[in-house]
């Protein structure tokens, strides 16, 4: 009897979300079976439900901000063992051997799957987080701190890492100056990473709303925020 994970998915792009069961790609040597546990919401989300980047391959199951425990996982996985909370962004696979993956930038890789709205070497489809289970290759999964709530983690892994990556890269510290435009899902976090930092933060946004002027009173104390 074939395999069955079970989620919810969008049929159309009026996006109303149905029970639907699939069948996962199979668990090869390097992958890694999750039981999910949290899921974040991301407007990419909504665009991909909607077909509003690309056309959506319906049913979807949509969901990219995943954390959940390790429930199986292939006989050359050592990283990882049965019961690790764990996490998942937007991509379940890249081969880490091409030039893209060598230097870093796996989400170029010209074989990387997606987690959503994506196929397994054209057969198999890739859904997301809004499911009981995913798999993924070992190396698109990530331990979760101890320190980090579940709940907490889920939008490190989409809005976090967006914002966080090229602060990093760019070796944001002490002495310089951000400017964050737009606070919104992304600049909030990134507004909170440089300020860590040690970068003057300079909050650049059309919403001057509580919510955002909530943001700021909290970041002044320690970055020397200036809001516009």
């Amino acid at each position: 009897m074939a395999e069955e994970f079970h989620g919810y998915a969008a049929f159309d792009k009026e996006g109303i979300l149905k029970p639907y069961s699939y069948t996962p790609k199979p668990l090869d040597d390097e992958d890694i079976e999750v039981e999910i546990t949290h899921c974040g919401i991301c407007g990419t989300d909504l665009h991909t439900i909607k077909s509003g980047w690309a056309p959506a391959m319906y049913p979807v199951i949509v969901g990219h901000e995943i954390v959940g425990k390790v429930s199986k996982k292939g006989s050359k996985v050592n990283d990882f063992n049965i019961g690790d909370r764990v996490g998942i962004g937007f991509q379940v696979y890249s081969c880490g051997k091409c030039d893209e993956c060598i230097a870093g930038y796996n989400q170029l890789c010209p074989t990387r799957v997606f987690t959503i709205n994506d196929k397994w070497n054209n057969q198999y489809q890739a859904h997301g987080g809004y499911a009981d289970k995913i798999r993924a290759h070992s190396n698109s999964v990530f331990h979760i701190p101890k320190e980090i709530s579940s709940a907490e983690a889920c939008p490190l892994l989409c809005a976090g890492l967006t914002t966080f990556v090229p602060l990093k890269r760019h070796k944001v510290g002490p002495g310089m100056k951000v400017g964050i435009l737009g606070i919104g899902g992304l600049g909030h976090l990134a507004i909170q990473w440089a300020a860590k930092m040690g970068a003057e933060v300079t909050a650049i946004s059309q919403r001057y709303n509580t919510c955002n002027l909530k943001i700021c009173s909290e970041l002044i104390i320690f970055s020397n925020l200036t809001y516009y």
